[in-house]
């Protein structure tokens, strides 16, 4: 139980550092932006300071509302994660595992979907303030016993019993929210930079080279938020799991699985889905071009349940 506690405990100190970093790098990436395309090299110091007064709380106040909106519809946009038919179902094996499980974990059972065709085996749930849905792809219905797709299942309503998945459904989508403002930055026409040399301020120019490099940066630092708060919770929903069905065996089975599975897996299929759903995902393929750097290696995540009784030759 300890080990579930400090696990927990661990989670939430992620997911609230990872929720400041994220508001402060979108508020930042405002505004980088306000001061790049609006900042003149001409500006005195003075201007300079009345300016920052009046825009930093302004874009503090757009990135907090920025985060809040997004989080209202995140599910929805994270439905949408790899090629394949997004199937809903009300009855069944799967169905009647989920149910399993959120009685275990005390949690309202999520909408249910199965997604075809999409060559791929893998797992995810996505949460808003409106509604939580667990999506299984049929490759890995294909692959996996009821044991081991129940381990899988119950890690995934661990996410929605912590609370993470919620939180990382919306850094996930505030994530590509960042890059969109960043990137919109360069479409816009700049002006007021010519002028008289004589009136040309060095501070102003050091503000508009940094805004531009902060604008450049700001979506791998968003990534960088996004890969710390995914480790942590993947660690935290394998131990969740095993607390749920009380076998880490099963678990452990279908994570090497997988791992055998990635010899024979699309890999446009595979980068396609990370792409979308990576952060999310139960399982990181060992493919070129997929950031491992969002799980724990599975080799890690299999010691970690040997260390709770999973007993694996």
């Amino acid at each position: 139980m300890s080990t579930y506690r400090s696990e927990i405990q661990r989670l939430k100190k992620g997911i609230i550092i990872s929720w400041v970093i994220n508001i402060l790098i979108m508020s930042m990436t405002i505004e980088a932006a306000i001061i790049f395309s609006s900042m003149s090299t001409h500006i005195s110091n003075k201007e300079i300071a009345h300016m920052l007064m009046v825009t930093t709380p302004i874009s503090i106040l757009i990135g907090v509302v920025a985060t809040a909106i997004v989080s209202l519809s995140t599910s929805r946009i994270m439905m949408s994660a790899a090629t394949g038919d997004m199937e809903q179902i009300h009855s069944g094996v799967i169905y009647n595992i989920v149910d399993e499980m959120c009685i275990a974990s005390n949690v309202p059972m999520p909408e249910v979907f199965i997604l075809k065709n999409s060559g791929i085996a893998n797992a995810y749930a996505v949460s808003d303030s409106k509604r939580s849905r667990v999506v299984i792809t049929d490759g890995l219905v294909s692959i996996l016993n009821r044991g081991e797709l129940q381990g899988v299942i119950a890690h995934e309503i661990g996410h929605l019993a912590s609370g993470d998945s919620r939180a990382m459904t919306t850094l996930t989508a505030m994530t590509a929210f960042t890059g969109i403002v960043s990137g919109s930055v360069w479409r816009l026409v700049r002006g007021g930079r010519e002028g008289d040399k004589d009136s040309f301020n060095p501070l102003a120019l050091v503000l508009i080279v940094l805004s531009l490099v902060f604008l450049i940066a700001a979506p791998f630092l968003s990534k960088i938020s996004q890969a710390y708060m995914s480790r942590e919770r993947e660690s935290n929903a394998d131990m969740l799991s095993v607390k749920y069905t009380g076998n880490p065996n099963d678990l452990a089975t279908a994570l090497l699985k997988l791992q055998q599975s990635d010899t024979s897996i699309d890999v446009s299929n595979a980068k396609r889905f990370d792409t979308r759903a990576g952060y999310l995902a139960f399982h990181s393929p060992h493919i070129k071009g997929i950031n491992m750097d969002t799980h724990p290696p599975i080799e890690e995540r299999v010691k970690k349940l040997i260390s709770v009784g999973a007993s694996i030759k």
